[in-house]
Formats: structure tokens, C-alpha cells, sequence
């Protein structure tokens, strides 16, 4: 018996090893796959939705900027409503009053805001905020609408135009709606893209009828009309009801209506009903058809190179007469189309949709962008020259993270062989051809992957709603200021304190990216108006009016006792102002104050400190070392610990000699 208890008491230890082993070993493995769930190279649905912040639900609403690309010139307008230039300029179509091109955005001179944009091949048009019309660059056709065939080289306006809110340049041709919901257009008319009207001739030196053109703006609808588009060689209008009409060039299909025969005036496009959006290519036409619960992306046109994306084989030839149904997601599931943008370039084709959530729910905080069609230049920002027939979704680096859920954009567009991209944070990015300096990036290298362009920033710093600051005297009577910390959509923040006493004494005090000011010998026999304003590097010099800031008021001693309030001591009480100009773009601050990945499909860890950047997703060396070490570690101690109960053990069964001692030896 004493035997049995001595083999079990020798045996019963290592079942404790074992356990020890195996449970932090468990814990360790389970902490691991933790850990790198959660540093995953594409985040979690869950760390998605936690990086919506407090933005809203709904993100579609219109913001100032805009985007437009040409065939080989770019253009934007930023959330000020300055109107940036880049790329080609041989006619003038930058109108800078030069013929240099541009290889980085720079500001056209025009007496009031800019409100659209568009550009067409070799031409520009512009609506200012008071609804004229501005047009510059090649005039062969008469795209500017001035009346002559002279090229301008600095915007000049159009007259005959009723108040304007939207334009669209094709090709050679050009075409405007009016705030009245008329149809204007002008320009080249040799295939009746601008409509059945008395046209000008167009010969060559022999005499040669080359075609016509109209050299000023014609009405071709009265009223009624939505939205405008203007193709290579044909025109689309969306009316208020949702119908699409098209006219011009149809010899690919691109009316849409079922055969290959031009059209000298608008005829309803079959088969398209509650159409919210259109857009047109070269040889192709794109249209969202809004449904209460599924959008429909519509095609129709051109698709020798894949930029209707219904996977038709690359074949001269292909084309669709009549509007087909797309499958953006590839899924069968017409309920998981949700479209907010769609852009038709050249030939190929750019969609933006909502974030599909594995759980079939929609995330309207986060977008993805699909492109399909030609990629010669890599216009699709892939990564490669590889031609898509079918909506591809495009991949985003950030901090070693990969994945295509990104922050709301603001603006997307298409031009003959590059696609420019604005995000809700104001980062531009563009990719594709690049020998005429369109992409705007200081080269004139093509890019097959989307690379920041350098733009001003006008999105200022900003509070969560609800940030206070907290002023009080200290024992010494220095005045104590503190607040929370602002976030911007780029750089850090810096900030002013702005002191007023209410005997009219004004103090201004900058602070950097300090939280708090200590402002001695403040008498606390005054009341006071604390202002603390938040600016970033592009602001630091801009008009307070133009800054977010918090407002406090701290009062004298004994004016509590007394029962007085600010109002008592000055005539205009502010409120602290969190977000300035908030409904000019769609980027609000974050709820943790951090940067997330994959806000955009570039990589911009470059603009921000390396304190601000989330931690890179490339972990797993540094897990599997851990776990290794953390192992080891583990081996080390239960050898250490099975050897002191070896030693205690046989210490107990060591023989006792008569006198009632252990043997030792």
C-alpha cells in the first residue's frame, strides 16, 4: 500500500506540468489569433463599422468640390470653390493664359466661386456661382460657344445663357442646363449631337465638306430636363420624371434605343424608368435606376474593351444597343447593388457603392469603387495595364493594411486614360496616363496605382460636438486654460487663445499643439471671454471667423454670490462653433481621435506623424516570436519547478537510520 501511494505521489506532479502547459499555452494561442484578428490585412466587419465614426448614415449629400478629367487634363474644385488646373495645355484648355502644361494643380483667376466643372477633350467649361458660363481651351468646332472659332487661352463668357447650374463637354461639343431645366448645346454637329439646328459648314482648304458645327449656344429642350451628359459624339438628358434621352452619333449603340441609326433630336431611351444618374464615355452611357430597395447599374453602348463590364470577350464589333442590367457586385443579388457614383470615361468605366456587410446589411459609412474597361495606362489603378471586362474592386494600402473599404469619397472621375479621386478627407489621388502632367504628381510617369496630388487644404480642424474647454484661477491668480484636442482631416492641430477682459482688453496668445496656457498676473477682479481656436498648417494665418472654436466665460468672484452672468459683463455672448463649414464635405472627426486604416485607396502615411498612424498590420513575425518566446519562457519555468519537486521528493524518501535520521548517502 505504501508502495501504491509512493508511485502515485512520484507520478502526481506532472500532471500539474501538463495543465500548466497546456492552459497558458491555450491562452497564449487563443491571445494570438486574437491579436491578429485583429491586425488583420483586411479589418473585421466589426473594427469596419467602429471606424465610421461620427459621421451619419447618410453620406450622399452634396458637397462643394468637384472633379473633372479630360483626355489628357484634369480639373477640380475644391470645398472653397477655387477651381484647380493640371495637365495638358496646348490649346489653352488649362486657362492660365498660357500654353505651358501643368504638371501640378494651379488656380484659374474667375471674378466669383466656381460651382461645375467639366472638361472635354481639348476644351473647358465652368459655371460660377452667380450661373454664368465660362469656357476656354481649342475652338475649332466652336465647343467654347463664343461665337467664333478662335481658341482662348483665359476664360471668357458665354452670352445667351439663362442662369446655368450644370455643363457638360463632350468631345468636340458642348452642352448646358439651365436652372429652368432647359437644354442648351453647341459645338460640333456633324453627327447632330447638338441637335437638329441650323448648322455652320465645316470644309477643308479644297472645299470639302467636313462636317458642321454651331458656334453658339442653341436651345434643344425647353424644360424638364435634370441632368446632362455629353459623350464623344452624342448627348444624354435625364428629365425630372426619370426618363434618359439621347441624340448624335449612335454607330455603336450608344443612343441606346435598339439600332445603329444617328438621331437629330431627343428620343427616350427604352427600358430605363426612375434613373437618378447618368453618365457618358466616348462610345458607351451609364445610369443608376433607383428602386426603394436596390439600385440598378444600366449599360448600354461600346464595349470592345470591356467598359459596359458584362464580360463580354474583347472583339471589335461588341457593343449593346439597348440597356442591360449590370451585376456590379458579381453576386446574383440585385438587393446588394447600392451605387452613389458612377463615371464613364474614355472607355472604361467607374462605379462607387456602398460597403457590403458580410451580414447583407448596408454600410453606408464606408464605400468601395469598382472600375472596369480598358486599363492601357493603367487608368483602372490596379496595379497593372490589364483590361477588365468585369467590375473589379480596387485595394487600398495604409500602414501595412490592405483592403477596399474606405471613408466616403467626395468625388470621382474618368477622362481619357487617368481617374482622379477625392476622399471625404480632401486627399486627392489619381492614376494612369501621366505624359501631359494629368495626374498632377510633380512626374509625367504613368501610374498604374492611385498617388496622392498635392492640393490646398480647406477642410479645417474640428471638435466632436459637445468638447468644452475649462478655465480657472489658480492660487497665484494665473488664469488656467484647458480643452480637449481638436482633430484635423490631415495634420496636426495647432491653436490660439484669444483673452478678452471686459474692460475691452484683448489678448491673444499662441499656443502650437499644447493643450493648456497659464496666463499670469490675471486679475480675478475682471470677467472674461476665452475663446480657443483650432487651425492646421494651410490655416494658420486665416481669418478667426473661418476657425472652429470653444468658448468660455469665466466670471469675478464675487459675481456668483451676486448672481451675474456673462451677458452682465458683455454685449455679445458667443457659443463655442465645433465643426466651420461641416456640410461642405462629408469628413467629420472620429469619436477616438485616431487615424484608421484604409480611410482612402493610397497610401498617405506620409502626411501624418508616426504618433498618429494606427499600428501596421504586418504583426504576425512579432506574434509568432512572441508565442515563441512566451513558450520557451513557460519550458523554462515547469523545468525549474519538475526539478525542485524532484529534489523535494526524494529528500522525503530517504531511508531513517535508527537514531531517527535521514540517510544522506
Amino acid at each position: 500500500m505504501l508502495h501504491q501511494r509512493s508511485h502515485s505521489r512520484r507520478h502526481h506532479p506532472w500532471v500539474y506540468y501538463i495543465v500548466f502547459l497546456l492552459v497558458p499555452l491555450l491562452c497564449v494561442v487563443l491571445a494570438g489569433q486574437t491579436i491578429w484578428a485583429g491586425s488583420a490585412k483586411s479589418p473585421s466587419e466589426e473594427t469596419v463599422e467602429s471606424m465610421a465614426g461620427a459621421a451619419g448614415d447618410e453620406l450622399v449629400l452634396p458637397v462643394a468640390a468637384r472633379l473633372s478629367a479630360g483626355l489628357l487634363h484634369s480639373a477640380m474644385i475644391n470645398y472653397d470653390g477655387q477651381l484647380y488646373v493640371w495637365g495638358d495645355n496646348t490649346y489653352g484648355q488649362l486657362g492660365l493664359g498660357t500654353l505651358d502644361y501643368g504638371d501640378t494643380p494651379q488656380l484659374v483667376n474667375l471674378p466669383d466661386k466656381v460651382s461645375e466643372i467639366s472638361l472635354g477633350a481639348y476644351h473647358s467649361l465652368a459655371v460660377l456661382a452667380d450661373g454664368t458660363v465660362y469656357a476656354f481651351g481649342r475652338n475649332a468646332f466652336g465647343q467654347l460657344g463664343i461665337g467664333s472659332t478662335e481658341n482662348a487661352i483665359e476664360p471668357v463668357m458665354l452670352e445667351g445663357l439663362p442662369p446655368i447650374k450644370a455643363v457638360a463637354a463632350g468631345t468636340w461639343h458642348s452642352l448646358a442646363l439651365g436652372i429652368d431645366g432647359s437644354v442648351w448645346a453647341w459645338g460640333n454637329n456633324s453627327n447632330f449631337q447638338v441637335g437638329d439646328v441650323p448648322s455652320e459648314t465645316i470644309t477643308d482648304a479644297a472645299g470639302t465638306v467636313l462636317g458642321s458645327r454651331c458656334t453658339t449656344p442653341v436651345q434643344i429642350v425647353n424644360g424638364g430636363a435634370a441632368a446632362i451628359a455629353a459623350g464623344g459624339q452624342f448627348s444624354m438628358y435625364l428629365d425630372e420624371a426619370g426618363q434618359v434621352y439621347t441624340w448624335g452619333d449612335n454607330s455603336r449603340g450608344q443612343l441606346g434605343n435598339g439600332t445603329t441609326q444617328q438621331s437629330a433630336k431627343p428620343a427616350m431611351v427604352p427600358g430605363l424608368e426612375n434613373v437618378a444618374a447618368i453618365s457618358a464615355g466616348y462610345q458607351h452611357g451609364l445610369a443608376i435606376s433607383r428602386q426603394a430597395d436596390q439600385d440598378a447599374l444600366m449599360v448600354w453602348g461600346d464595349d470592345s474593351l470591356g467598359q459596359l463590364g458584362i464580360g463580354s470577350d474583347p472583339a471589335a464589333g461588341i457593343f449593346r444597343s439597348l440597356p442591360e442590367r449590370l451585376d456590379i457586385t458579381g453576386d446574383k443579388n440585385p438587393e446588394n447593388d447600392r451605387i452613389v457614383m458612377i463615371q464613364a470615361g474614355y472607355s472604361q468605366s467607374v462605379a462607387v457603392t456602398y460597403q457590403q456587410n458580410s451580414s447583407s446589411s448596408i454600410n453606408k459609412s464606408r464605400q468601395q469603387l469598382l472600375v472596369w474597361g480598358n486599363n492601357s495606362s493603367g487608368q483602372l489603378a490596379l496595379g497593372n495595364t490589364i483590361s477588365q471586362n468585369r467590375p473589379a474592386v480596387l485595394s487600398g494600402t495604409f500602414n501595412g493594411w490592405t483592403g477596399d473599404s474606405f471613408l466616403p469619397f467626395d468625388a470621382v472621375a474618368s477622362g481619357g486614360y487617368h481617374l482622379l479621386v477625392l476622399s471625404s478627407k480632401g486627399l486627392l489621388g489619381a492614376a494612369g496616363r501621366g505624359d501631359r502632367g494629368q495626374l498632377g504628381n510633380l512626374s509625367v510617369l504613368d501610374r498604374s496605382q492611385l498617388t496622392p496630388v498635392a492640393v490646398p487644404d480647406v477642410i479645417r480642424p474640428v471638435w466632436l460636438s459637445g468638447a468644452k474647454l475649462s478655465a480657472r484661477f489658480d492660487a497665484d491668480e494665473n488664469l488656467v486654460v484647458r480643452w480637449p484636442k481638436a482633430q484635423d482631416n490631415r495634420l496636426a492641430t495647432g491653436y490660439k487663445v484669444i483673452l478678452e477682459r471686459s474692460d475691452g482688453q484683448i489678448q491673444e496668445f499662441g499656443v502650437g499643439n499644447k493643450l493648456s496656457l497659464s496666463i499670469n498676473k490675471v486679475s480675478s477682479r475682471f470677467a472674461y471671454e476665452i475663446k480657443v481656436l483650432a487651425y492646421d498648417a494651410d490655416s494658420v494665418h486665416a481669418d478667426t471667423a473661418t476657425l472652429s472654436f470653444l468658448a468660455d466665460y469665466i466670471l469675478p468672484a464675487e459675481a456668483a454670490s451676486q448672481g451675474s452672468v456673462p451677458a452682465d459683463y458683455f454685449s455679445d455672448i458667443i457659443q463655442s462653433v465645433w465643426q466651420i463649414n461641416n456640410l461642405a464635405h462629408h469628413w467629420a472627426p472620429d469619436p477616438r481621435g485616431a487615424l484608421q486604416p484604409l480611410e482612402m485607396p493610397w497610401d498617405v502615411s506620409s502626411i501624418y506623424g508616426e504618433d498618429r498612424l494606427p499600428l501596421p498590420a504586418n504583426w504576425q513575425a512579432f506574434i509568432y516570436a512572441a508565442l515563441g518566446a512566451g513558450l520557451l519562457s513557460l519550458l523554462t519555468a515547469l523545468d525549474i519547478l519538475r526539478k525542485k519537486a524532484l529534489r523535494q521528493r526524494q529528500k522525503r524518501q530517504l531511508p531513517v537510520n535508527a537514531r531517527g535520521q535521514k540517510q544522506t548517502g
